[in-house]
């Protein structure tokens, strides 16, 4: 704030307390460059000799004006100390804006000389960053004048028409009052919030927020305000990756004043927790960010209504809210959308711009440019509880089905302009999805949206995991994102809740997450062919190596060619994400499916590595090739040319469990273990292995062999499934023996 006083009356503002009188016909200007000079105008006396008696003085009137045509600024006078000022005569003049106050008779006080007495506060209200000064007194005819041995005195000028009686008093400026606790946008600067820029900041939640001018920008990640008010006039965007949350109401007045914007970085993020009200015309834009990449074509999304169209109507559900498909129009006369019916496990293409689609439900969307675009969406935010369309009214968009997998699928989405926890979705709804704990994305492009991924990303929400572009993002999704959900056998159409969302479950989704410090967890990425997907193998209590409802499946690409990778549950299931029970100190092997659509080079890469206890081992071994297995731990990546041609089940992950990690004479022991109809004998120290000797449980021996000096060796033992004894002796003489189980 800037300001300067040629003589200061009667004022308020940010910094000193002084006593200064006042001359004849004194105009005092304050320039007020920004809303960092939010105050209350602090009207004082300060008599220059005693007054004992109330009879002896009488103020007179006087008028504080705004210089530049404002209006609304000056606020409701709180009299103190008896004293009463009463606003008359309000208005303007010669585009002035002013108030004039009255004393009322039989109100004075006893006053001491040189003492400072309050008579009043005046508040300055509104839009703030619209005027640059104001004055006290406003006109030449004010009530000032110095007596005759030159002393600055207030007191009556005896206007026409005036019987004031002469009275010798004082005022003086106290600057330490602020006006009230609030931050503001006055089209220029920000003013009273705690970041740097005084923007809100993360410990404002108490401060109410005045946008009053164009142009308002939030570029905090993590911002907090109490009420949020957009005025006539003003707009507020909320740039990608940063957030507001409001405590209290908040009041949106013109078209579009509030702005929720997305990019290829990212999104914008409002949270409110109070209520939401417009103006005639008010309205909120949030904006979803659409990636298309390289020469793909009908490049699908899976999206939903970003805010709700305060004219849509559903037919048979009154209340729902949602959008008209005009909304998602991304290239006039090329843009392509398609309902998920869930009844039937089919596509079905809707086209006409009067089609409705209710929040919280989806849509596969896409054009054939090939170009990126930002879509927006103009209307009510989404808050509050929010249910999906109920079954039993004959609609299209009506839950119905209970089948575990298949047509028990069904098409959401997240309708609030923030990011949603899928977490806390899906512990909300345990009925609807007790079937499986899995929400599948369908993936618009690799990091960067440089090629098309082609395969379902997922979050299981029982695990905290998630494959693809759901790989460290906490289970949270964008404003409009959609996802596959998977109804369960629990829920009975019409004899059970919709499925419902409610405020508890919006986050700032690009907020610092605590990166959840899962053990034994296990990625595998397969890349080639402008394509990629990956799979999980997470060693968690509670998991099985069959298939149960912790695991999620491999939902297959719907593009023809793309690069896909499967692991097998030992029941058969292609998994996406495979949790296996607790790995402990035992071996498990996994098979792993890879399929791809062109002859070529690929990679397989090993990560999250780091999550594995010391002591574990885990190795790629590759059935189309043969030959040594690959140390993951020590080269995480695997490359190798691959056909159409070639049988899926190319791949086996092999996990070593630690054993005695702190035992320097178990480490250095020869590990053996069965797998299919094979034993595998791995030299887990420094010994050389020369021979093994395979017997049945009888003691009958059936092979006997000399093996390489190699870290793993592959023997075969029987052709019944069966136990089997496997010794082995090493070239410093030590044998080592364990039991096996062989399966044909």
């Amino acid at each position: 704030m800037k300001m300067f006083t040629k003589k200061i009356v009667f004022a308020s503002l940010v910094g000193l307390l002084s006593l200064i009188y006042i001359q004849t016909n004194s105009q005092v200007n304050y320039l007020l460059d920004n809303d960092c000079a939010n105050a209350q105008l602090i009207i004082y006396i300060v008599p220059d000799v005693n007054y004992p008696s109330s009879t002896d003085w009488n103020p007179g009137n006087f008028t504080i004006e705004v210089t530049d045509g404002s209006t609304g600024v000056l606020g409701a006078v709180t009299n103190t100390n008896g004293f009463n000022f009463s606003p008359q005569n309000n208005g303007s003049s010669g585009g002035s804006f002013y108030q004039v106050f009255s004393h009322a008779a039989g109100n004075q006080k006893a006053l001491t000389a040189g003492v400072p007495f309050e008579v009043a506060r005046i508040s300055l209200l509104g839009s703030m960053g619209s005027f640059k000064t104001f004055r006290i007194p406003a006109y030449d005819d004010a009530w000032v004048s110095i007596l005759a041995n030159g002393a600055k005195s207030i007191m009556t000028a005896n206007p026409p028409g005036s019987n004031q009686i002469p009275t010798t008093y004082g005022a003086t400026t106290v600057t330490n009052i602020p006006l009230f606790a609030g931050i503001f946008w006055d089209g220029a600067a920000w003013c009273g919030g705690s970041q740097a820029n005084q923007e809100p900041g993360l410990t404002d939640g108490s401060l109410n927020c005045y946008i009053n001018g164009t142009g308002g920008l939030i570029t905090y990640f993590n911002g907090v305000v109490n009420q949020l008010t957009i005025a006539t006039g003003a707009d507020l965007t909320i740039g990608s990756g940063f957030a507001l949350t409001a405590n209290g109401a908040t009041h949106i007045e013109d078209p579009q004043s509030l702005m929720i914007t997305a990019d290829q970085f990212g999104t914008g993020s409002f949270i409110d927790n109070g209520t939401v009200t417009y103006g005639v015309n008010g309205s909120a834009e949030v904006q979803a960010y659409m990636a298309h990449a390289g020469n793909y074509q009908y490049h699908m999304h899976q999206i939903g209504p970003l805010v709700h169209n305060p004219s849509f109507a559903l037919p048979g559900v009154p209340g729902q809210n949602g959008v008209f498909l005009q909304e998602f129009d991304l290239l006039q006369g090329s843009t392509y959308s398609y309902q998920y019916l869930e009844p039937t496990n089919a596509w079905q293409n809707i086209w006409q711009l009067t089609e409705p689609v209710p929040t919280p439900h989806g849509i596969m969307l896409s054009d054939v440019s090939g170009v990126s675009k930002t879509i927006s969406q103009i209307g009510n935010l989404n808050t509050g509880t929010i249910t999906t369309v109920p079954a039993g009214v004959g609609l299209s968009w009506s839950l119905s089905q209970t089948t575990a997998f298949g047509n028990g699928c069904v098409l959401l989405s997240n309708p609030y302009p923030s990011g949603l926890n899928l977490n806390t979705l899906y512990a909300n709804n345990i009925i609807a999805f007790n079937a499986s704990p899995t929400a599948y994305i369908w993936e618009h492009g690799l990091s960067g949206g440089t090629v098309p991924n082609g395969n379902y990303a997922t979050w299981n929400t029982n695990t905290s995991t998630g494959t693809g572009a759901m790989t460290g993002s906490g289970g949270m999704i964008s404003p409009g994102q959609g996802f596959f959900g998977v109804l369960g056998t629990l829920w009975v159409p019409g004899g059970t809740p919709p499925i419902t969302y409610n405020n508890i479950m919006r986050v700032h989704w690009h907020a610092p997450f605590i990166k959840n410090q899962h053990v034994n967890l296990f990625r595998l990425k397969a890349e080639g062919n402008s394509s990629a997907d990956d799979l999980l193998i997470y060693f968690y209590e509670g998991g099985s190596s069959g298939f149960d409802t912790l695991d999620s499946y491999k939902w297959e690409s719907m593009y023809e060619g793309v690069t896909q990778i499967n692991s097998l549950a030992t029941t058969g299931e292609k998994l996406t994400q495979n949790i296996m029970p607790p790995l402990g100190n035992q071996t498990v092997s996994v098979p792993v499916e890879f399929y791809c659509g062109a002859e070529g080079e690929y990679s397989l890469t090993a990560s999250d590595l780091e999550t594995f206890i010391g002591g574990t081992q885990i190795w790629l071994e590759d059935l189309a090739i043969g030959g040594p297995w690959q140390d993951l731990l020590a080269n995480p990546v695997y490359e190798f040319t691959a056909s159409p041609d070639d049988p899926a089940e190319r791949f086996i992950v092999h996990f070593f469990g630690p054993t005695g990690i702190d035992d320097p004479v178990a480490q250095s022991a020869i590990r053996i273990y069965g797998y299919g109809q094979d034993a595998y004998i791995v030299n887990r120290g420094n010994e050389t292995v020369q021979e093994y000797v395979a017997y049945d449980m009888m003691g009958r021996e059936l092979h006997r062999g000399t093996l390489p000096n190699s870290t793993v060796n592959k023997v075969t033992i029987g052709n019944v499934s069966a136990y089997y004894i496997v010794k082995v002796i090493t070239k410093e003489g030590n044998v080592y023996t364990d039991k096996v189980f062989i399966s044909q």
